[in-house]
């Protein structure tokens, strides 16, 4: 527990966001150096050795908002323009297992390196989680169908404007929408969450998608 004079609002002090992959990537030679839709390959290790240096003090950080730690899926997918698949999962965000450290971002136990050195040095720790969606692959997709919407129109297309179809449109073909009307997959996003939370000893949670 945090007990301080003064109560902690997260918007007294500033916050830094990290973009896993993109936090301090392994240097590569210019000839093999990575679009920007490709995995640049930075880890939850450079997170650690950044705080173990002092990084985040210089800029008196107080709280550190990770991306996603899901595992996502590999090889390209289409983006929402269409045309042939360029995009790797590089920012976490399309979960392929709902309690799992990606093997993509390092070790689970680095993880908790990460939270007891940063509560050490007064920073609190958010993760990004993901609950409007999943990818294609992951398992509650066959398990459980009757959790996800029929697949609808795709969010931002003329025909289908985020006004009218928000709570049931779908980012792309493989990305099915979590239905939130059941109450077992209401119980069950509820309980993948505190998984993360409970046991990583997190200070809090972003949850993207909440429109």
């Amino acid at each position: 527990f945090w007990i301080e004079e003064t109560p902690f609002h997260w918007s007294d002090g500033s916050m830094y966001q990290i973009v896993l992959d993109r936090f301090n990537p392994p240097q590569v030679e210019p000839k093999s150096t990575p679009s920007i839709a490709d995995r640049w390959g930075g880890n939850l290790q450079k997170v650690l050795e950044a705080l173990q240096q002092g990084y985040f003090d210089q800029f008196a950080i107080q709280s550190i908002w990770i991306s996603p730690l899901y595992s996502n899926p590999s090889g390209r997918w289409q983006g929402v323009e269409g045309g042939i698949a360029r995009y790797q999962g590089y920012h976490g965000y399309w979960p392929i297992h709902p309690r799992q450290v990606g093997k993509e971002w390092g070790q689970a136990e680095t993880l908790h390196k990460i939270i007891a050195l940063a509560h050490q040095k007064g920073i609190r720790v958010i993760l990004d989680i993901v609950l409007n969606h999943v990818h294609q692959e992951h398992p509650y997709v066959k398990q459980y169908p009757q959790w996800f919407t029929p697949r609808g129109c795709l969010c931002g297309r003329a025909e289908c404007s985020w006004y009218l179809w928000i709570e049931t449109c779908q980012f792309t073909t493989y990305l099915p929408d979590v239905r939130w009307e059941g109450t077992a997959v209401i119980k069950q996003q509820v309980d993948d969450a505190l998984w993360w939370m409970e046991g990583f000893d997190l200070d809090g949670l972003r949850v993207d998608g909440v429109p």
